[in-house]
C-alpha cells in the first residue's frame, strides 16, 4: 500500500487542500499540483546554472507552470469550463473575480508574462537578471501560496538539486559502462568470441601521460558501479607496485565481480620508491576509499607470471 498514490481532501471551501501520498510520503496540494510543483522546481535548478540560457529557459519554464497552474486551479477547483485557446489575461481575470490573489501578486504575473513573450517571441532579448529571475520565483510561490494554500519549502528545493545530480552521475555511470560493454564485445568479435564468452581479456594501456591513465580508471571503475552488484560489490581493483625501485610503477587492474576480463592501465602511474605520495595515485585512492562499500581492493608487489587466464583471480581467493 505504501508505494500506492492516495489523496484525501482535508478543509472547506476555496480553502480546501487535498492530500497527496506517493510511496508513503505526504505531498502537499492536490494531484494536478504536482506536476506545476516540479516544473518550478527544474526551474531552480537552472537557475543556479547561472548563464543567459539558463536564465531564459528558466523565465520561460516558471510562466508556462504559472499558466498551467492558472488553467488546472479554473477546471478543477471553480469548475468552469475553458476554451481550448484563452489568455493569459482572461485566466488572470476568472482567478482574480473569486477575490483570491492580492493585487500586486496579480500585476506582477502579468507584468512578467509580458516579459516572458518578449523572451520568447524576440530575438533581440537574450536573457533576465539574476533579480528578475528571482524575484518572479518568489512571487510564483506567492501565488500558490495565496490561491491554493501550498508552498514550495526549501527543503524540496534542496531536495531536487540533489536529485538532479544523482541522477545526472547515474547516467554518465551507465554510458560509460555501455561503451565499455561494447569496446569488450569488439573485440571478443575480432577474434571470433561470442560476446558473453567468459574469454579472459587483458586490455591494457599503452605507458601514456598520467591524466590520461586516470581518466580511464575513472571509466572503467564508474562503468563498475553502474552494474548490478554481486554480494554488494561492485568492482575488484588490483595494484601492482615495484617498490625495490626509485621510480616505481604503480599499474591498476579492474574487473567487474564475476567477470574474468581484466582491464589494466600500465606504465602511467609512478612515485619515489612505491610510496604513492604523488597527486595521481592520491586521487584514484581517495576514490577507491569513497566508494569501499562496493569494491574489493589489494596492492601486491609486481609479478611477471600473472598473464594467464584466471592469473589475476590469484590475488583475490575464493572467497572474492
Amino acid at each position: 500500500m505504501s508505494t500506492e498514490l492516495l489523496s484525501r481532501v482535508r478543509g472547506q471551501g476555496w480553502g480546501v487542500v487535498e492530500e497527496v501520498y506517493i510511496g508513503g510520503d505526504r505531498m502537499e496540494g492536490p494531484r494536478w499540483f504536482l506536476e506545476i510543483k516540479e516544473g518550478l522546481k527544474v526551474s531552480k535548478l537552472l537557475m543556479e546554472l547561472e548563464n543567459d540560457v539558463a536564465k531564459r529557459n528558466a523565465f520561460i519554464l516558471i510562466d508556462n507552470s504559472n499558466e498551467l497552474f492558472l488553467r488546472y486551479f479554473i477546471q478543477n477547483r471553480l469548475k468552469q469550463k475553458i476554451e481550448e485557446k484563452i489568455s493569459f489575461l482572461e485566466l488572470i481575470k476568472r482567478i482574480n473575480k473569486q477575490g483570491l490573489i492580492e493585487g500586486d501578486i496579480i500585476d506582477d504575473i502579468q507584468m512578467y508574462h509580458n516579459t516572458r513573450n518578449n523572451l520568447y517571441h524576440d530575438p533581440k532579448v537574450l536573457s533576465v537578471s539574476n533579480k528578475v529571475l528571482g524575484d518572479f520565483y518568489i512571487v510564483s510561490k506567492k501565488l500558490y501560496k495565496n490561491v491554493l494554500g501550498v508552498e514550495i519549502s526549501e527543503d524540496e528545493e534542496e531536495s531536487v538539486l540533489k536529485s538532479f545530480e544523482s541522477k545526472i552521475i547515474q547516467n554518465r555511470r551507465i554510458r560509460r559502462f555501455q561503451d565499455l560493454e561494447r569496446l569488450e564485445n569488439d573485440i571478443k568479435s575480432v577474434f571470433g568470441f561470442t560476446p558473453d564468452d567468459p574469454l579472459n581479456i587483458l586490455i591494457a594501456t599503452v605507458p601514456s601521460y598520467t591524466r590520461g591513465g586516470e581518466d580511464v580508471f575513472r571509466t572503467l571503475f564508474f562503468g563498475a558501479l553502474a552494474r548490478d552488484p554481486i554480494d554488494g560489490k561492485n568492482v575488484r581493483v588490483l595494484e601492482f607496485v615495484n617498490f625495490n625501485t626509485e621510480n616505481s610503477w604503480h599499474d591498476f587492474y579492474l574487473s567487474y565481480i564475476g567477470s574474468n576480463v581484466w582491464h589494466g592501465i600500465v606504465k602511467c602511474f609512478w612515485s619515489k620508491w612505491g610510496e604513492g605520495d604523488r597527486r595521481s595515485i592520491n586521487k584514484i585512492h581517495k576514490l577507491i576509499k569513497k566508494h569501499e562499500d562496493k569494491v574489493i581492493y589489494h596492492q601486491s608487489p609486481r609479478l611477471d607470471e600473472y598473464y594467464w587466464r584466471g592469473g589475476l583471480d590469484q590475488f583475490f581467493g575464493e572467497m572474492d
